[in-house]
């Protein structure tokens, strides 16, 4: 069994896009109640196809209010820096120069570390993986860096996808059970995403779901490595969906581990 996160100092959150919170709501609250501080950091502008970036910043503010996550530590650098969303790993060396930048304004260390599954949903979310796993290196805490499952089209045709559920070859899976009132607060503010119900149309099924019949939040750990595996055989769920093929992310995330990581 992997064991938790270490008590105090702060808790690092990644996320691509506004709304990605809601994978790791019950992991925000344990580490507030481990005497951990929570920053959340997102990494792209939220504005894909017109949206407004600043509803969905507050759309997020709201909900991380609501689970005792202070303003004053929640940063929006891809809306601040204009990083599209789609197109993260084209700006891997920026989010992770401006990230640092925050870091070391920080009171506090940084104790653990946690950010999207690398599992082939998004791309953002891959890319994103690949800046947690050097920033785990850079701040020393790789043995509390871990990935949370968002969505995945793993042995599925089309462009079906499975949510909150973890690859095997992610390795072993640190569970924490849900209560029934957890399930419920955490359903409600899925409701706060109203600029995103188009996606949420799709998500908030299978979110129901899982909070039916598994009722865990789970987690795995992140290995800090510059060699890439592609998540899972055949086309990835951003493949198919003609989002970005593999071999383009894996590119630039290979320069970008290597570089910084080494070879």
């Amino acid at each position: 069994m992997l064991s938790p996160a270490p008590v105090s100092g702060i808790a690092l959150f990644l996320f691509a896009h506004q709304d990605d919170e809601f994978a790791v709501f019950k992991v925000i609250e344990d580490c507030i109640q481990r005497g951990q501080r929570p920053v959340c950091f997102y990494f792209t502008a939220g504005d894909h196809g017109g949206q407004s970036a600043k509803i969905r910043c507050t759309e997020s503010l709201s909900v991380l209010k609501q689970l005792g996550v202070s303003p004053q530590q929640i940063f929006f650098i891809g809306e601040e820096h204009g990083i599209p969303d789609g197109k993260l790993h084209e700006h891997l060396n920026l989010a992770l120069s401006e990230a640092e930048k925050l870091i070391a304004s920080l009171t506090s260390p940084v104790r653990s570390l946690y950010s999207p599954a690398w599992e082939g949903g998004h791309q953002d979310h891959d890319a994103v993986n690949l800046l947690g796993r050097v920033l785990a290196s850079k701040l020393d805490c790789l043995a509390a860096v871990w990935q949370s499952p968002f969505y995945h089209g793993c042995g599925l045709p089309w462009i079906l996808y499975k949510v909150l559920s973890p690859l095997a070859a992610n390795g072993a899976v640190l569970t924490q059970p849900l209560s029934v009132v957890d399930r419920l607060r955490y359903l409600k503010l899925c409701f706060t995403y109203k600029s995103q119900l188009k996606t949420w149309a799709g998500l908030l099924p299978f979110v129901i779901v899982d909070y039916l019949f598994d009722g865990r939040q789970k987690l795995q750990a992140v290995a800090a490595s510059n060699s890439l595996q592609k998540p899972h055989q055949g086309l990835l769920l951003y493949e198919k969906r003609k989002f970005c093929s593999y071999d383009e992310l894996a590119a630039c995330g290979e320069r970008f581990l290597n570089e910084h990581l080494g070879a």
